[in-house]
């Protein structure tokens, strides 16, 4: 991403970009937050000392105004500004003042076609070869086998996270780290929240790109499934990774899809206003999509373990733990992109 340099000489700096009509500011630590243009006029002000925290206390105290009288805010709501964008690294002293410029849109459909297609091609081997998957649930394989295959997905994970990360590296600092899904179930997480700089087709290309890369990792076991090969791993293999990309691409989870769909349909904080509203007993459309989005987990888990372990005994805790593992992962996919 371009930065260019409005202000070398300043008493405080910051870095800001306009995307899509929508104004934000960036930290240093790579966190942004969403802002309007009169924010940032105010920042600029700032920056100049053509406004200061001490001439806004006198205006509050009854003093001179250094507000517009035509402003919207009143001088204490400045200040408020003032000391939590100090606080929090966005206005920093005696740097400069930074313009990002976002660079220019990708032609998203030859993207999205690709992904549908590689998808498409392990649905069809799934359905082509479901006799041999339906023998499979019919006798279980043993739980020492399960448990030794449970590692061979890990690296189609990885392939999906290296997908985000290779996408979004290209135009801002992004990390890959092990993390925690609800601070227990172990998931690896591509922190992308500097993706909000980015022109929104962009944004659906970083989320699109994990699923297409696991999709195409998995084409040679899709193909040793379609000819016979492989035998029970090649099956429980493809089986874990296409319910890993099948997730992953769900919008009701809070993962690719949700990114995928909030970026396509142009909507933002979706879920976050969902649960206000639910918390305020509203009838919303987003309070919709989280009570159905919830509804879909709980369903799932249910589905898995109750009735898994319910005809299996046991063993079939064994059989629930890599498909909840791989949902959680799914869930908790690309979800720190937060603004």
């Amino acid at each position: 991403m371009r930065a260019e340099t409005e202000r070398e000489e300043t008493a405080y700096g910051f870095s800001w970009c306009l995307t899509d009509g929508q104004h934000y500011v960036r930290a240093p630590d790579g966190d942004v937050r969403a802002v309007n243009g009169q924010t940032v006029e105010l920042l600029r002000l700032f920056a100049t000392e053509e406004l200061t925290r001490e001439a806004l206390c006198r205006q509050r105290d009854g003093g001179e105004a250094v507000l517009d009288e035509s402003s919207a805010v009143d001088p204490e709501t400045v200040i408020d500004l003032f000391d939590r964008y100090r606080e929090d690294g966005f206005l920093r002293e005696g740097e400069p003042v930074v313009r990002l410029h976002p660079p220019a849109e990708v032609r998203l459909w030859p993207r999205l076609l690709a992904t549908l297609l590689a998808v498409a091609a392990l649905v069809a081997v799934a359905v082509a070869r479901a006799p041999a998957f339906r023998a499979l649930a019919a006798d279980p394989p043993s739980l020492w086998l399960v448990a030794a295959l449970f590692p061979a997905t890990l690296p189609f994970v990885a392939v999906h996270e290296l997908g985000h990360y290779a996408t979004a590296s290209r135009h801002f600092d992004s990390s890959i780290r092990i993390d925690t899904v609800n601070g227990v179930v172990p998931a690896v997480v591509t922190d992308t929240t500097g993706a909000w700089l980015l022109p929104r087709n962009r944004r659906v290309w970083i989320n699109v790109a994990g699923p297409l890369a696991e999709s195409l990792t998995a084409l040679p076991v899709a193909a040793a499934v379609a000819v016979g090969a492989g035998g029970t791993a090649a099956l429980l293999v493809l089986a874990a990774v296409l319910s890993d990309v099948v997730f992953a691409l769900n919008p009701f989870f809070h993962g690719d899809g949700y990114w995928i769909a909030s970026d396509l349909l142009g909507v933002e904080n979706v879920r976050s206003r969902g649960l206000d509203a639910v918390r305020r007993r509203e009838l919303t459309w987003p309070a919709v999509y989280v009570v159905v989005s919830y509804a879909v987990g709980a369903a799932f888990v249910l589905q898995v373990v109750v009735v898994t372990v319910l005809v299996e005994g046991v063993r079939g805790v064994v059989y629930a733990a890599p498909v909840v593992l791989l949902a959680a992962l799914a869930w908790a996919d690309v979800d720190l992109r937060t603004a």
